[in-house]
């Protein structure tokens, strides 16, 4: 079954291009093949042509990895599933048609793929799994399913192009560093449901300017906001237990009366801060080190008015023992 440029093999009853020659330039896969292997055309590093046949119905990982001339691909709706790292370092691939079928991205299976500017996930998707578009330089938008209910790890880190981005509103969850060094985020809406922001979600999305979070928030934790240097503002909500440490760390923007809590002062001293808190800029202490220059505003418990309360040594003992 096999041609001149594809390996074509016959296992347990499936028909599966396991392997292609280095040299191809373009592909046309024969429609009796239901299957694209493992690594088929991994290294194919002149591939700038694919042909997928509707009989195919799996890609396999590391199906298309490092295929550097891949610039575009339509996979067709008969396909179910696509393994882990299925195109990770296609470093030119501008755009992909996915299958409508898919209920997951699989991890790293658009990592490092540089030049990706869009792309459009079928509404059949509920996961995007870990690094799933880790260093998508180019990648300007993206419409998230709104089955999805966390966004992973390291999702869009490094997708630093991104300017704007919906969160499911089913959403509870955002781990670590999912939108790390995301310079061109500049807003972001954090839906109701979520729970928790994990260490670094934001960190070097320096072009942040504001944000507000819902009072379903619980727990920041480490380094959440670290260098966010164009925040301005920040308003924590009443319910939240737990602050990590440098969560807002080099937030240079922000100045006095700029982040906000919207509860009381006796429910701020109550809340586990690891310190230090946050540096408004170099030279300034931390929130937590008793500074005379800094201070965060409480909303009185009747809602009127906002009320500036001094972080003192006190306080800062009593965040401490927590």
């Amino acid at each position: 079954m096999s041609n001149d440029i594809l390996t074509i093999e016959e296992k347990n009853g499936e028909i599966i291009v396991t392997d292609c020659k280095k040299d191809a330039i373009k592909v046309v896969i024969p429609d009796n093949v239901t299957q694209i292997g493992e690594a088929a055309f991994e290294d194919c590093k002149r591939l700038n042509s694919i042909v997928i046949p509707s009989s195919i119905t799996k890609i396999r990982k590391s199906a298309f990895c490092s295929c550097k001339a891949l610039k575009s691909i339509v996979i067709p709706d008969s396909v179910t599933q696509i393994e882990t790292q299925a195109f990770i370092h296609c470093i030119k691939l501008k755009s992909i048609v996915l299958p409508t079928n898919i209920t997951r991205i699989r991890e790293y299976t658009f990592c490092n793929c540089k030049a990706l500017e869009s792309i459009v996930l079928p509404d059949s998707v509920t996961k995007i799994e870990k690094y799933a578009f880790w260093n998508c330089k180019a990648l300007k938008s993206i419409i998230i399913p709104s089955g999805l209910t966390k966004i992973s790890e390291c999702t869009f880190c490094g997708s630093e192009s991104l300017e704007s981005i919906e969160i499911p509103v089913r959403v509870t969850k955002i781990e670590d560093s999912a939108f790390l060094g995301c310079f061109s985020l500049k807003s972001i809406d954090i839906p109701d449901r979520v729970t928790k922001i994990e260490d670094s979600a934001f960190s070097y999305c320096t072009a942040l300017r504001s944000i507000k979070l819902p009072n379903s928030i619980t727990h920041i934790g480490n380094h959440v906001f670290n260098h966010c240097t164009s925040l301005e503002s920040i308003e924590i909500p009443n319910n939240i237990i737990s602050i990590g440490s440098r969560a807002f760390a080099k937030c240079t923007a922000l100045r006095p009366n700029s982040v906000v809590y919207r509860g009381t002062a006796a429910q701020w001293k109550k809340i586990k801060i690891v310190p230090p808190f946050y540096a408004m800029n170099q030279g300034m202490n931390d929130i937590l080190s008793g500074s005379s220059e800094q201070k965060v505003c409480c909303m009185g418990s009747d809602g009127n008015g906002v009320t500036p309360i001094w972080l003192n040594e006190e306080e800062k003992d009593v965040s401490k023992d927590w």
